[in-house]
């Protein structure tokens, strides 16, 4: 068992720079997540003016085992992490991995069920030893509870309509402006959970955020403070795009399950290492993706993957120019804002509000556009019925602009994609053509087309499948993303968009964005996750964390 890093009170003042390196906290390798990129270490000051964001020249490993590594925290005594000595992830689902229940493969991953038919469910201990407060018994009950299809009733929830509190499933929210506050708002609402932690680098959004739970939520600077504390069932992930890898890596290392708002990630290599560790820590992990969590995104899928346009050779997906920012000069930081713990493992770069909160968009190494922000949804819907959930393109060619200002995504761009057996291409054109609203994606058959657009809408001829009449074929039914996020908490089994699906899903965004960074087509090995005889392209799978943060 190797130790953590000591941390720092909680009462302390957050350091002007994260600490020195301590031990790698675990190692997690996977069939489908294996080869995580080395990490050296870049100049933590680049001159002003000189582009931070561009990845590393560091060629990837074939194979080398996935680790994340935090900064040391200052504090009287260190605590010990809960760690795995083995790097050989469990291979079989329903295997006990590290002393905490594996997951099962039923429903949810790419299965057709009849309507009226429930996916099956296979209840597991979660737990085993390692509790404190009578949480075993608790968290034993939270599996026990859905042994059977789960229904709540009024006398269940009690009076005013919630479970009892030793039966909810406690939660963690790391990030809690923009998305991150509406899921705390619904989870504090849910009837089955309750948010019992919140924390944020901004202190003007994690005092909001202790007013919406009516302060019965403790607030945290540093979300390995968080992550330490044993009564947290599941965390809910909705930090800058850059920090979605780490967060969800030590949160799986620290046992909870993980809701991790998209896109999963920023590079492959991380997207590889957050599938590695959801698997061998055996932990459910949501990939915050909601469209197939509704109607209309079920109703449009089910059209295209049944037969309804015929064959299908081609899908056009279409999103509006990206937006532009003109060169500007550094800003102070505001109070309140740690911006040097808010960067974290990007390389660091000057201050300016059109870099943070919303605008990391609108960066390549914290956000990658619309074709990876947006594009998650999209792409992640598109992928549902046309049966790559788990593969990808074979090849991968994009034009666009050349930006030249603080933003440094392309404004316009397209990127088409080949898929082998069966042989469609996938297009993804900003502008593009609409076929209604301002983003979306057209199914081409040779029978017929089908579209979906905004969020989310489709044609009536589609929704009239989102509730398909008995004995109808349809994809896996979920009306509510967050609700199936708990259930399969509770019922120990993947959700509607597991985190495989989801890294499969936001590859296709960042395989787009590589794509476009080197202007020529690209062979691409969806079984290996490797660019076929091209280094150049290979080294751009990862770029190398700032010191001390380690993947």
């Amino acid at each position: 068992m190797a130790s953590a890093p000591t941390k720092r009170s909680s009462s302390s003042p957050p350091p002007t720079r994260p600490r020195s390196t301590s031990a790698t906290t675990t190692s997690a390798t996977s069939s489908t997540a294996s080869r995580a990129a080395g990490t050296p270490s870049c100049p933590s000051r680049p001159a002003t003016g000189s582009r931070p964001c561009a990845p590393s020249a560091t060629s990837p490993t074939s194979s080398a085992a996935s680790s994340a590594t935090t900064p040391s925290r200052s504090n009287s005594s260190a605590t010990t992490r809960r760690t795995a000595t083995s790097t050989t992830p469990t291979a079989s689902l329903g295997r006990s991995c590290n002393g905490r229940s594996a997951l099962s493969d039923a429903g949810g991953v790419g299965r057709v069920y009849l309507h009226a038919e429930s996916p099956p469910r296979v209840a597991r201990n979660r737990v085993k030893g390692n509790a404190v407060d009578g949480q075993t018994n608790r968290r034993q009950f939270l599996v026990a509870s859905l042994a059977a299809p789960y229904f709540l009733t009024s006398g269940a929830l009690g009076a005013e309509g919630k479970a009892p509190a030793s039966d909810r499933i406690r939660t963690g929210h790391i990030g809690v402006g923009g998305m991150g506050g509406g899921h705390l708002h619904g989870i504090y609402n849910n009837p089955t959970a309750t948010p019992v932690a919140v924390c944020d680098i901004d202190a003007a959004r994690l005092a909001n955020a202790v007013k919406v739970t009516r302060d019965t939520a403790k607030p945290y600077h540093d979300f390995r403070e968080l992550l330490d504390r044993q009564d947290i069932d599941a965390v809910f992930v909705a930090s800058p795009d850059h920090w979605h890898p780490l967060h969800t890596i030590h949160a799986c290392q620290a046992g909870k399950d993980v809701y991790c708002e998209k896109p999963l990630s920023v590079t492959i290599r991380e997207g590889q290492a957050m599938v590695a560790a959801a698997r061998r820590f055996g932990r459910v992990v949501q990939m915050g993706t909601q469209w197939r969590s509704t109607g209309p995104g079920r109703g449009v899928a089910n059209y295209a993957r049944f037969g309804h346009c015929g064959t299908i050779r081609e899908v056009r997906c279409w999103h509006y120019p990206n937006p532009t920012h003109p060169p500007a000069p550094p800003q102070p930081v505001p109070p309140g804002l740690d911006y040097d713990f808010w960067l974290g493992p990007l390389p660091w770069m000057p201050y300016h509000p059109a870099r943070t909160h919303g605008n990391f968009r609108w960066l390549m190494c914290s956000g990658g556009g619309n074709i990876r922000d947006r594009g998650a949804h999209i792409m992640g819907l598109v992928a549902w019925p046309m049966g790559v959930d788990h593969t990808g393109p074979v090849s991968i060619e994009a034009t666009g602009d050349r930006p030249d200002g603080l933003f440094d995504n392309p404004r316009t761009m397209s990127v088409t994609y080949q898929f082998k057996n069966p042989d469609w291409t996938l297009r993804w054109d900003q502008p593009g053509e609409p076929k209604g609203g301002e983003y979306g994606a057209v199914f081409i058959g040779d029978r017929d087309t089908v579209a979906f657009w905004d969020n989310i809408a489709t044609e009536p001829k589609a929704m009239a499948l989102a509730t398909p009449a008995p004995g109808q074929p349809t994809l896996e039914v979920s009306h509510d993303h967050r609700s199936n996020f708990l259930e399969c908490v509770r019922a120990r089994r993947r959700p509607i968009m597991d985190v495989e699906i989801g890294h499969r899903a936001t590859t296709l965004c960042n395989l787009g964005n590589i794509a476009w960074r080197l202007g020529r087509k690209l062979d691409w090995d969806p079984a290996k996750e490797l660019f076929i005889g091209d280094d150049e392209a290979n080294r751009l799978l990862h770029y190398p964390y700032r010191e001390p943060w380690k993947l």
